[in-house]
């Protein structure tokens, strides 16, 4: 039995919404969207040794609003907070590799779990402040940052995962202390990642990243921070102004922003990963999954966006052996087929192009890219990207093989009953895995993050390059794979080959 709990999403919602103070009466009034931000130009160089995020080729004449005519890159990682191991540590080996890539991107995106195993304050120092150092204000000497101050120099954009979100009661805290104690006294090797406590039901991640407007103790206190960092105007209102190096607090648990024409969406997985298959109907967080359908037609109604991107924790595709089959990734498609089912019925002009251009996402230690054939639903023929083997030990493929089944086996998923004779046609497939492979002195290891470089001009044209290491024998063997080239327009490109 874990010690520990995942709050019910109901509660998970709630006390987001308390941080947040989500539509305060004062902020409605003010017509602030509080799930938009964005990213000012140019980055603020803190003088931190190993980077100069601001030396960034032609930063000072970006801006956020979208242009069909300008190229950026950003860096996507997930499932990292782990801490070193006994004989090497991964998850500063990756932050390394990406150090030379920092002053030509213009984000870092983050799939979720950021730190493990239970998003405790207590481990935010070893698990996230010191690996990362060089991506924060005064990294040249981390032991001085708090959890709940951190300002990045590289503008980092995380989603929310599982681990996030654990809570531990007291007296769970309590009774696992215990039994770290009594594994030393007995000459055990003991492996800590909890601590006393759990991240508070997400408190944890919300002080870290988020604006947490609930902090504030007066209105007119509330007032103020909102007229100074709440000043760029949209069109769906006013919203967060997110300037590296002084401001870079995300506004929501799942939000957008724009850059070079592409609108990013984050999205709170974790309110979405739940499915009844005898209540189809009855998915979960439908405000969430309300907001993305209509921002996506949106976005779709605005002839200056050429592209869309989505990043969250769950994957809906994967083929990763211990998560491909979990009711959580049937509950995402579904959820996600909701919301672009809807987004296709709005906008049947669209041609060849696909709903979204890209889906990256974590959970899964491994990374990965996926196409979906046609599936019959708004996700057919798009790229799905795992990038969730940043840190946290890596798994392996599963043997069945690189297709992907509608349903995992014939009792359907969740308890749902499947007919043996009914259809089970292959929805995707798998094109890369890197992760767990081999056995014994040929075992390996591979972590992993992605480097993305958004090509100018329309239609959209961008370049995934995916890059793995491995501890053997006592280094470090690093290596970039082959590059994915992604085209909006080539939708020969996600039809499933043999």
């Amino acid at each position: 039995m874990r010690p520990f709990t995942d709050p019910p999403i109901p509660v998970k919602i709630a006390k987001m919404k308390q941080r947040v103070c989500w539509q305060h009466p004062w902020l409605q009034a003010q017509g602030i969207d509080q799930t938009r931000l964005v990213l000012d130009y140019p980055r603020q160089d803190s003088g931190s040794p190993g980077a100069s995020p601001s030396a960034s080729p032609g930063a000072a004449d970006r801006t956020d609003q979208p242009s069909q005519s300008q190229g950026f890159s950003f860096l996507v990682i997930g499932d990292t907070g782990w801490g070193p191991r006994e004989d090497c540590y991964p998850q500063r080996h990756i932050a390394e590799v990406m150090l030379p890539h920092l002053p030509e991107v213009d984000f870092i995106l983050h799939t979720g779990d950021v730190v493990y195993t239970l998003g405790s304050k207590e481990y935010y120092p070893s698990n996230f402040i010191q690996p990362y150092r060089e991506w924060l204000v005064g990294g040249e000497q981390p032991e001085r940052i708090a959890y709940d101050q951190m300002r990045f120099r590289v503008p980092f954009f995380p989603s929310l995962g599982n681990h996030d979100y654990c809570h531990m009661p007291t007296l769970a805290g309590i009774a696992v202390q215990g039994v770290y104690a009594l594994g030393r006294f007995l000459g055990l090797r003991v492996r800590k990642n909890i601590g006393w406590q759990g991240s508070g039901q997400g408190d944890v991640y919300a002080r870290a990243f988020m604006d947490y407007l609930q902090s504030h103790p007066t209105l007119e206190a509330l007032q103020a921070h909102v007229q100074q960092h709440y000043t760029a105007e949209t069109d769906t209102g006013r919203c967060l102004r997110y300037r590296p190096g002084e401001f870079t607090r995300i506004p929501n648990r799942y939000y957008s922003f724009s850059r070079g024409g592409i609108e990013f969406f984050a999205l709170d997985s974790t309110t979405l990963n739940q499915w009844d298959p005898e209540a189809v109907d009855a998915l979960p967080d439908r405000e969430q999954r309300q907001w993305l359908r209509d921002r996506l037609i949106q976005s779709w109604q605005n002839s200056q966006v050429r592209g869309r991107i989505l990043f969250f924790h769950h994957p809906p595709y994967v083929t990763e052996a211990t998560k491909w089959k979990r009711t959580e990734a049937y509950a995402m498609r579904h959820s996600l087929r909701w919301v672009l089912d809807g987004v296709v019925a709005a906008v049947p002009d669209r041609g060849d192009r696909p709903v979204v251009d890209g889906v990256f996402s974590g959970h899964a230690h491994c990374l990965e890219y996926l196409q979906t054939g046609d599936t019959g639903h708004g996700d057919a023929h798009l790229s799905w990207w795992v990038c969730g083997g940043s840190g946290c030990s890596t798994r392996r493929q599963r043997q069945e093989g690189a297709g992907l089944p509608e349903w995992p086996d014939t009792e359907g998923t969740g308890g749902g009953p499947r007919s043996p004779d009914a259809p089970n046609p292959e929805v995707a497939r798998s094109r890369l895995y890197v992760g767990k492979a081999g056995q014994g002195a040929d075992r390996r290891e591979r972590y992993s993050f992605l480097r993305v470089d958004v090509e100018p001009g329309s239609p959209l044209r961008w370049r995934v390059r995916p890059f793995a290491s491995h501890w053997h024998q006592g280094r470090w063997w690093d290596e970039e794979l082959d590059p994915v080239v992604m085209d909006s327009v080539d939708v020969n490109s996600g039809i499933l080959g043999p």
